[in-house]
């Protein structure tokens, strides 16, 4: 387990939406609340000597709050934006792969809003509906920060044969502002199948 640190958060919530320190005014006058309850207020530190942050009286462990931020930051972007590319899909034969389809981006995406699957079994970062001929196919979109989707929930998809991507976040850096981050995250961030849909 991590130390629990002062809360320092590159991001805030205000009228139920992230937003990056960058973007509302220095002090308690930014009108922000901590992602991480939904209640504790921030307030905006912007200095000119060390970059900027929301903080609070709180205390955190910073990887956990990091994690749960850029989930949730991600989650708001594909929600927004109904916009997501995914993955080539390549195959092997023999001495030589083909690629099937390459890299391209699904538009005006529906979200669901509960991203269950199969009964409740399994929680998903985020599903998609993919707008294909004939009964409703979804994408279960899994969002990577810290750590890949365990092994367990890999198996659970593969064995159903769920067209999953995993999408590397965790490499962005703080300082990009909500318009940086949601280009990051939708068109720069580091994709692949956990289970292809072939």
């Amino acid at each position: 387990m991590n130390k629990l640190r002062p809360l320092k958060i590159p991001y805030g919530l205000k009228n139920g939406k992230l937003v990056h320190v960058s973007e509302v005014e220095s002090g308690k006058a930014c009108g922000c609340l901590s992602p991480l309850d939904d209640k504790t207020p921030l307030v905006a530190r912007k200095g000119e000597k060390k970059r900027g942050h929301f903080a609070a009286k709180a205390m955190c462990d910073p990887v956990a709050a990091r994690e749960t931020i850029f989930h949730r930051l991600a989650k708001q972007v594909l929600s927004d934006e109904r916009s997501l590319l995914l993955p080539l899909i390549k195959l092997q034969l023999e001495n030589r792969i083909v690629t099937l389809r390459p890299k391209h981006v699904l538009r005006n995406v529906e979200v669901l809003e509960e991203p269950r699957i199969k009964a409740r079994h399994y929680d998903a970062d985020s599903i998609i509906i993919l707008d294909v001929k004939g009964p409703r196919r979804r994408l279960v979109v899994e969002w990577v920060v810290t750590h890949p989707c365990e092994p367990q929930k890999v198996d659970f998809l593969r064995s159903r044969r769920v067209p999953t991507i995993e999408i590397l976040i965790g490499e962005a850096p703080d300082s990009l502002s909500s318009e940086q981050a949601k280009k990051w995250i939708l068109f720069d961030a580091q994709l692949s199948w956990i289970c292809r849909p072939l």
